[in-house]
């Protein structure tokens, strides 16, 4: 998910993890099976990060076929225009830090596969792959 706050996008730090801990990343997630992707980022989000999305807020900014060495994966962006709520860690044990950064003053510590998907949506660029 992308949302955006006064020019700056909203990161969660993973912890606990054996996949890129340590790492900032977009709030995310997998389907459970039997959910549209707009339904499983609505229950991503409310699990994550305690806040209300309506599918009508919602808008697919980019779509990444990315292979890794385990599997391939078909990520989806969508940006999140309205929300409720006020953002905030509801799963410690998998996120333990929030922050708003600017698209030029990113940390070193981003998980690298979503680096060219976020420069491709600030230049309108719909789909790319990754890992082929």
């Amino acid at each position: 998910m992308i949302l955006e706050r006064e020019g700056k996008i909203l990161f969660g730090r993973r912890c606990n993890s054996e996949w890129m801990n340590n790492m900032y990343m977009l709030p995310a997630g997998h389907l459970d099976g039997g959910e549209t992707a707009q339904v499983a980022l609505a229950r991503e989000m409310k699990e994550e990060l305690d806040i209300d999305i309506k599918i009508e807020d919602m808008q697919v900014v980019h779509t990444m076929h990315r292979k890794s060495s385990e599997r391939e994966y078909f990520d989806i962006f969508i940006k999140v225009s309205k929300y409720s709520g006020v953002p905030k860690i509801n799963e410690p044990d998998k996120c333990d830090d929030l922050s708003w950064f600017a698209l030029n003053e990113l940390p070193q510590n981003v998980t690298p596969h979503i680096l060219d998907p976020l420069k491709f949506i600030s230049e309108g660029v719909f789909y790319s792959n990754s890992g082929f």
